[in-house]
């Protein structure tokens, strides 16, 4: 498995959503809002060079 983590700038910093639950959250405005996300997969000994793919679920509650 690539170690790989989605950030909320390109700072890479305030990981959005982490496997321990934690979650990345925002007031709503009644407004049209939208948020960039950026994903960070560092140098790694392991796996293999290859094509792998990851699901990001959102979650909207109102």
């Amino acid at each position: 498995m690539a170690e790989a983590a989605l950030y909320p700038s390109l700072s890479l910093t305030g990981t959005v959503g982490r496997s321990d639950g934690a979650a990345y959250t925002s007031a709503g405005s009644g407004s049209v809002q939208s948020f960039i996300v950026h994903g960070h997969v560092p140098a790694q000994t392991t796996p293999l060079p290859g094509n792998y793919f990851d699901r990001v679920v959102v979650t909207i509650t109102y």
